[in-house]
């Protein structure tokens, strides 16, 4: 499959589905949460309440993107004290839930593009 099929599918998904349009109305408030100051497990714990927010990871092969959505924070009470970083990676039946294992999330820093050119 060639890059240009690959991005009009992520395009058709995105603009198709109305939740992510509540993200566009907090660009700067994810801007904030996810600096490179901020330990990543606040940032998932701040982001991951909202919907329509999604994180974008790079595979265990370093060559793919992957999608997490419906990120969620399990434990962290009484009766559960460590915190479970949580998500869903993949649509219909190839869904799976996935757990994030905080210390494996590097900082690094890149160009990406601009949000304009997004």
């Amino acid at each position: 499959m060639s890059i240009q099929l690959q991005l009009s599918a992520w395009k058709k998904i995105f603009l198709s589905n109305k939740d992510f349009d509540a993200s566009n109305k907090h660009f700067d408030k994810i801007k904030k949460a996810s600096l490179h100051s901020t330990p990543f497990s606040k940032s998932f714990e701040l982001i991951s309440k909202n919907n329509g927010v999604s994180f974008l990871f790079l595979g265990p092969s370093e060559k793919y993107m992957q999608l997490f959505h419906h990120g969620h924070v399990l434990g962290g009470n009484w009766s559960s004290p460590e915190k479970k970083l949580i998500a869903v990676l993949g649509f219909d039946k190839d869904a799976k839930p996935v757990q994030i294992v905080s210390k494996s999330v590097k900082n690094i820093k890149e160009k990406s593009f601009s949000k304009d050119e997004l």
